[in-house]
């Protein structure tokens, strides 16, 4: 109904502009009260069927996914990190943002197969993009030392 699309397209807007107020607590470290805001955003763009609310929502979701993403990965909460991004890619497989979050992640727990994975996904999206190519350099950097390492150690190990 046209009632009900004006109402909806009204609360999205909204939604989106107390969004925009979230992005400056999580810049003054305030990153509770930015999850807690984007947890709500979703939570109340859940409320209304996708058919209805339309692709505006799903920008809204997205967007709410990444910068929640941004958030735990700021507190090293490393797998909410991931399983937001995860939530955005279900929204928006084309997300080179999210991809690197996820790639960032990953590196931190120590997982470089997945982040380069991740990462190689992310320059897929945006070959172009610097900070992909040097994420991209440092993982590969990372694994080559750490392939060298075992090695060492195993070649000592083998020489006793």
């Amino acid at each position: 109904s046209t009632q009900s699309t004006w109402g909806t397209t009204h609360y999205t807007k909204a939604l989106s502009e107390e969004q925009g107020t979230d992005s400056k607590h999580t810049a003054k470290q305030q990153l509770e009260l930015a999850i807690d805001r984007y947890a709500a955003c979703v939570r109340h763009l859940d409320a209304f069927p996708t058919d209805e609310v339309g692709s505006e929502a799903n920008q809204l979701r997205v967007a709410a996914y990444l910068n929640l993403a941004a958030c735990f990965l700021r507190e090293k909460k490393y797998d909410e990190t991931i399983k937001n991004c995860g939530r955005a890619l279900t929204l928006d497989g084309n997300l080179s943002k999210a991809y690197y979050r996820m790639a960032q992640a990953h590196k931190e727990k120590r997982d470089l197969p997945a982040a380069l994975e991740a990462i190689r996904r992310a320059l897929e999206i945006d070959p172009a993009d610097v900070a992909l190519k040097r994420m991209l350099k440092d993982l590969q950097q990372t694994v080559a030392a750490q392939k060298q390492s075992e090695s060492k150690l195993w070649s000592g190990i083998l020489s006793k």
